[in-house]
């Protein structure tokens, strides 16, 4: 974008709603909160996290990402942001969803719809879904094996993490279903919803917490590679991404969204 419209162009200038979860809402707030000139602040530098590691308390130490955001963010609020926000959470003392989690893609979707709803405006709107990357597909479990998983079992297994890897993968899926869904519904164009996201990641490059400088250097380079890639469509009956009906590539449609 900033080779096209300019070194100052931003995320939060081009659309009207950025949702996020999770890390995807640290994203959000850091692509959208203004600076003292009230544009959004200049993309943040690879910073390799100062965490603390713990065997029986928590893994990591939370105290310098709060410092980290705090100074990044300082005392804005919602309300600052220079595009509309969606960041889903989960109040664990009342164990309830604040807003559903896993989903953020379908709340924006519903958000944006009601906005049009209350204007009049009855025009398709564009999804761009960013995801962080998944391990390469492989056939990871049989049956078998996991039948003869205890409590243990499921939480670690061959230095792998079955439970928690079933339901990262299933989150992400469900975004690609329902959103497919939704615009068929809605009889939208199948082009009007972009899901980019790599599926080939391997060893420290899919891990969630080595911030090293060498691996956020190689974070980089495979979304750099993944702009030259076709976009993608998740087949819904295989589970696989496949090349989408669109000639064109990750870099390609997306400077169609943009313009």
């Amino acid at each position: 974008m900033e080779k096209l419209d300019g070194e100052e162009a931003r995320l939060a200038d081009y659309f009207d709603v950025i949702a996020g979860t999770s890390t995807g809402g640290l994203v959000t707030a850091m692509l959208t909160t203004p600076n003292d000139q009230n544009r959004p602040l200049s993309p943040f530098p690879h910073q390799a996290a100062d965490l603390v590691k713990s065997l029986t308390g928590p893994k990591y130490d939370g105290k310098y990402l709060h410092n980290l955001i705090k100074e990044k963010l300082g005392d804005k609020r919602l309300h600052h942001t220079l595009t509309n926000v969606v960041i889903p959470t989960f109040d664990i003392k009342c164990f309830h969803l604040t807003i559903f989690s896993t989903y953020q893609t379908l709340l924006a979707l519903g958000e944006a719809r009601r906005d049009q709803v209350s204007h009049g405006n009855k025009n398709p709107f564009l999804v761009l879904s960013l995801g962080t990357g998944t391990a390469k597909p492989v056939e990871k479990y049989g049956a078998e094996e996991a039948a003869k998983w205890g409590v243990l079992g499921w939480l670690s297994s061959d230095n792998s993490t079955p439970l928690v890897d079933m339901f990262m993968q299933a989150s992400s899926d469900i975004v690609d279903v329902h959103i497919s869904t939704v615009f068929q519904a809605l009889q939208y164009p199948g082009d009007n919803y972009l899901r980019i996201q790599d599926d080939t990641l391997t060893g420290e490059l899919y891990s969630v917490d080595i911030a090293t400088e060498q691996n956020l250097e190689n974070l980089v380079k495979v979304g750099e590679e993944l702009l030259k890639k076709p976009a993608s469509r998740v087949n819904l009956v295989t589970g696989v991404l496949e090349k989408a009906c669109i000639n064109a590539t990750n870099e390609e449609a997306l400077i169609k969204y943009v313009h």
